[in-house]
Formats: C-alpha cells, structure tokens, sequence
C-alpha cells in the first residue's frame, strides 16, 4: 500500500516527533510512504525521514497548487493520501476535486475547528475519513458541521515510550540550579489558552527552592515576561522558547503543570505520562474522564489553591500514590496501539474502494 502524507505548518510542540514515529511504524510495516512537507522549517524532520528511506518533498505552501499537487498524487498512484494541519487539510481537499480515481483521503483534525463556518464544512466534508482525538471533539465536529458520524474516526495519538525511555536528563548543576532545588514545568504557546500568568502567581506562595519553566512562545511571551518582571519574581522563571529539548526537560523536572482550558490532551500530557512524571493539571471534564487519578487535579483561576497542590507533592505519600496510579495505567497510552489503529483504518478504506 502507497501512503503519501502532506503536512502543514508545525505550530505546536512535539508534532514533528509524533509524526516521524508515525511514519517510521509505517515504513517498518511494510508500507511504502511518502511524505510531502510545506513548512521549511522542518529540514530536521526531513533529513530524519530520508535517513530511514522515506521519500520527502519539500515545498512551500504559495508554490504549489491544488492541480499540481492532485497531478503528483495521481502520477505516483497512491493508495492513501492523509493531511495533517490546516494548510495541507486545505491543499489535499481541493486537489482531490481533480481527482477521479477511487482513492481514500484522511485528515487528523486536532485544532480548535467547528465555528460552523463554511470553509469548514467544505474541508472536512470532502474527507472520506476524520481522525479526531476524542469523542468530545466528534460530538463538536458533528453538532457545529452538520458532518454525518461515518466520516469520523476517534484515534488517541499516543507517545513513543522507546523514545522518551532513550532521551537523557539534564543536570541540574547544567542549569545553575542546586541538586534539591524544584523545577517546575509548563510547556504550551503564550496565548488566550494558557494561563502562565497564573502560575507565575502560584511561585508567589511556593519557597524559594522552586522554580518555573517556561516552554514555548507566542503573542502573549513578552507580557508574561513583564508581569513576572513587575512580580519581581523573574529570577525564578525562565522562559526557554522554542527549543528541541523539550523531552529532555520533561524528564529533568520534578512537577509538569498543565494550567489552561484547554479540554484536549495536548501531546506533553501524553509525553508526561509515559515518563511517568508527576503532574497538577486545570480540571476540565474532559480531561478528567480521560486522565482520571493518574494527575493531581487543580481549578484554572486559583493560583494560591495551584501553589497548595505542588506543595502538597512535598508529602511522600501524595507524590508516591500517583506515581503507582500512573505505572498502573500508562500502558494503554504507548504509541503502537493507535499506529496500529491508523493502519486498520487505511486497510478499511482502501477495501471499501
């Protein structure tokens, strides 16, 4: 089977390594994938990709068309084309009005899409298959779009835990810290979604022995900066950026924070996780029916009742217990059960044609 793969503009941290798991578990399967990047940033996940024999074309966005891009598909003779992100979803959804062969079109859908927009409706609908996160996000899709529920499909994109097994720790003497001084971790953009004002608040009430990174950027970065400026904390908060450390960093923290709306389980949840790492995360409904006591769970507008539940990790018996409830449940989270899914999924499909 023939798999092209077209991928978007990375935003979001962690999904070019997901997504070079996923290919690498598809080329070492059997399958014969091609993949298509449009974000020239990404010369990294390329080179990765065609070191273990996968073929990678990189092109910007504004130099290719949907015509040009459906002549490619059909030339190669592909079995399944899937799109990830926006731009492609976009792309890969008009060359597939030039196309007329019996062929099977998927998109990840994991943005905050279903604002019942037209453009909306228009791309997903031309998709012979949706692959949503969650049954949360189908219900949305479904009830926004009017988009019938046999062109969904519910994967839990999980982590490699090879890979997380494999990456290193830092020392904490590498980053001017002493040995039983406290990192705090938040990793997400600067934006409505996350609340690191609120956590900066939290290290108000926290000792001094505590400190908070930040991982990621975003319009609201250099507000933050300020506001942790003007708590006269900013000693104690770094902000690192984007960087390509960030397992790394997870694995050297004590407590990973996941202090935002945000209803989904963003990739450094899952990467958390498998790592086994002790986290305090904004209680949604969603998130709770999915991550149940495997976290320590706080409200997203109350940074003093934030900084209680880190401290409260202090107490062995607490730190120890949701490190059983997550050895005991992690398993369903490791990588291969939803690559196998995707391929089930293609295998279906292509039969249907």
């Amino acid at each position: 089977m023939k798999i092209f793969h077209v991928i978007g503009k990375i935003k979001y941290y962690g999904i070019s390594n997901h997504l070079l798991q996923l290919f690498m578990y598809q080329k070492s399967n059997g399958y014969d994938v091609t993949v298509l990047l449009l974000d020239f940033k990404e010369k990294k996940l390329k080179q990765k990709l065609e070191n273990i024999g996968i073929k990678v074309i990189m092109k910007r966005f504004i130099f290719i068309t949907p015509f040009t891009l459906s002549k490619e598909i059909k030339k190669n003779e592909y079995d399944i084309v899937h799109s990830h992100l926006d731009t492609a979803q976009f792309l890969v959804r008009i060359a597939k009005l030039f196309d007329f062969k019996q062929r099977v079109y998927i998109t990840n859908q994991h943005g905050n899409w279903g604002k019942n927009s037209f453009v909306e409706k228009f791309i997903l609908k031309g998709y012979d298959k949706i692959i949503v996160p969650s049954k949360s996000r189908k219900e949305k899709l479904q009830k926004s779009l009017n988009i019938d529920e046999k062109h969904f499909e519910i994967i839990n994109d999980n982590i490699s835990e090879e890979s997380i097994k494999n990456t290193t720790y830092l020392k904490k003497s590498e980053l001017a810290l002493a040995e039983n001084d406290i990192i705090i971790l938040m990793v997400g953009n600067f934006d409505e979604v996350n609340n690191q004002k609120g956590v900066i608040d939290a290290l108000e009430y926290l000792p001094m022995k505590y400190n908070l990174f930040f991982i990621g950027s975003g319009e609201l970065e250099r507000e933050t900066r300020v506001y942790a400026e003007n708590k006269k904390i900013i000693n104690r908060v770094r902000f690192l950026g984007k960087t390509t450390k960030v397992i790394n960093f997870l694995k050297t923290a004590d407590i990973i924070v996941h202090y935002s709306v945000e209803d989904e389980c963003t990739v450094t949840l899952m990467e958390s996780l498998i790592a086994k790492k002790v986290m305090v995360v904004s209680n949604t409904p969603k998130l709770r029916c999915l991550l149940e006591d495997m976290v320590m769970w706080v409200d997203n507008d109350k940074p003093k009742d934030l900084a209680k539940a880190i401290l409260s990790l202090k107490v062995r018996k607490n730190y120890l217990q949701i490190k059983e409830n997550i050895a005991n449940k992690v398993k369903k989270y490791v990588l291969e059960r939803s690559f196998d899914r995707y391929l089930s999924l293609y295998r279906r499909e292509r039969s249907k044609k």
